[in-house]
Parts: C-alpha cells; sequence; structure tokens
C-alpha cells in the first residue's frame, strides 16, 4: 500500500513539475521570438551609417590636383582603399574596372592608396595593368580617409547612395559576383 501511494504521489508531482516546466518555457519563446524578430525583422538589414565627415576630406588625384569628396554627393560611390603590399587589392581593383564596363556612369568607383607615395602606387597601377580610366585613383598621404571609416583590414571597400548612406563595408576582399550584387542592391536602394 506504501508503494502504491508513494508511486501515485511521484507520478502526481511528475505531472505538475511537467505543466509548470512547461508553462515557464512558453513565457521564454514568445520573449524569444519576439527578440528574432526585433533583431531580424525590424532592424534596417545593412545600413550601417552615414558618409557625412568623409565628405569634408580632399585627397589628390594621380596628376596632384585636389579633389574633394564632396564632389561626389549625390552620386553612386565605391569607395576601395588600397596599397601596392596588399596582395588582395590587385585582383579588388581589376574586378572593379571590370564591373565598371557593366554598370557605366551609373556608379562612381573611387580607388584610394594607403598613404604610399605616388611612384610607387602608379607603378603598381601600371604593373598590374588597371585601366586608370574607368576609375578614379586618389591618394591619401596622411591616412585620413582609412582612419575616418574605422578600416582595420586590406582592401576596405564601402558602398555609397547618393544620400550618403553607407549600404555595406565590406572589411577584406570580395569576388566580382559578390561586388556586382552589392551594385545591384545599391542601384535599386537608390
Amino acid at each position: 500500500m506504501q508503494r502504491y501511494l508513494w508511486a501515485r504521489y511521484n507520478s502526481r508531482m511528475s505531472g505538475l513539475l511537467r505543466k509548470r516546466l512547461v508553462l515557464g518555457l512558453i513565457p521564454v519563446l514568445i520573449l524569444g521570438l519576439v527578440a528574432l524578430w526585433w533583431f531580424f525583422v525590424r532592424l534596417p538589414p545593412e545600413s550601417i551609417d552615414t558618409f557625412t565627415g568623409e565628405y569634408d576630406l580632399t585627397l589628390k588625384d594621380y596628376d596632384g590636383e585636389n579633389v574633394e569628396l564632396s564632389d561626389f554627393k549625390r552620386e553612386l560611390v565605391i569607395a576601395t582603399v588600397w596599397a601596392s603590399w596588399c596582395p588582395y587589392c590587385e585582383e579588388e581593383l581589376r574586378n572593379l574596372t571590370k564591373l565598371k564596363d557593366t554598370y557605366g556612369d551609373d556608379v562612381r568607383i573611387l580607388a584610394i592608396n594607403r598613404a604610399e607615395p605616388f611612384e610607387d602606387a602608379k607603378r603598381f597601377m601600371d604593373e598590374a595593368g588597371i585601366d586608370r580610366s574607368k576609375i578614379l585613383l586618389l591618394q591619401d598621404a596622411d591616412d585620413s580617409f582609412f582612419k575616418s571609416i574605422q578600416g582595420y583590414a586590406m582592401p576596405e571597400t564601402i558602398f555609397i547612395t547618393s544620400r550618403g548612406e553607407i549600404m555595406h563595408h565590406q572589411r577584406g576582399p570580395m569576388n566580382s559576383e559578390e561586388v556586382a550584387a552589392k551594385i545591384d542592391a545599391l542601384i535599386a536602394a537608390d
């Protein structure tokens, strides 16, 4: 008899514990789903920042002329930061040059060199066979642009809408398909 009562007591208690456990998990699951919705649906997908302070910068082109980045306001811009010592930069510059043929005047491509002497950067571009007529090559002598975008990888490429919104900031290399997809998204967002 005692075993029977004990077994019945245990089964009743385990049933109550199961109910409490299930009832306790329901609010946790609901909160988890709300948090996932908030993170993935409510927040904008890749809108990181605006390209505002950078418009104040003045860089030099490869003829030694000053180029103010504010001249590119209201244009779709891809700005890539590169250096001759970067193993991935040459391929990315080639990809951007090829994609300029596809997208033409819809997109302005700025290739900003990181604080290398003009002669070294020009030699690198000439040896790599990069067509300088398709992308605007700029010299950032004091690395101010790289610092302003809080760069830490090479290459660093940012996709900017005509409203000055940074749609994507890529730290590290991208292949041509990835770049084309980002350009398509940039054009669609504008």
